[in-house]
């Protein structure tokens, strides 16, 4: 049975890293309650992870 928070949208997201992958789509989130997955882009904040190249 799914968790009572998970089902009203309030997921409890965890970040994962696939290392068999490379670039943006190694990045995903999964719930730790239920077991959803969602892509994650990890953009970030700029002014914390210096200029952008490219």
């Amino acid at each position: 049975m799914k968790n009572v928070l998970c089902l009203v949208g309030r997921h409890s997201w965890q970040h994962h890293v696939n290392h068999e992958m490379g670039g943006r789509a190694a990045g995903f989130d999964l719930c730790s309650r239920c077991g959803k997955e969602r892509a994650s882009y990890d953009k970030g904040n700029p002014s914390f992870k210096g200029p952008l190249v490219g």
